[in-house]
């Protein structure tokens, strides 16, 4: 019953992804293809796992500043 009321459909002023912000992480994630086309899988993931938590890590700060500049 929640998920009905608080869907992003019936929620006045939410809107849907649409799908700008998987695009800009794959165009992220790019950079690092041949990087690791030759690594062993377990590494391949630690580099890529490193390299997303940087990306939330970064993009975390931005909302942030953003956020504070719309404050002020």
């Amino acid at each position: 019953m929640l998920q009905v009321l608080y869907s992003p459909r019936q929620c006045e002023g939410l809107g849907l992804s649409d799908g700008e912000v998987m695009e800009r992480l794959w165009s992220y994630l790019r950079r690092f293809s041949r990087m690791t086309k030759e690594m062993r899988p377990a590494h391949r993931i630690d580099v890529l796992s490193h390299a997303l938590l940087y990306y939330a890590f970064t993009s975390k700060q931005k909302l942030g500043n953003l956020f504070l500049r719309c404050l002020l």
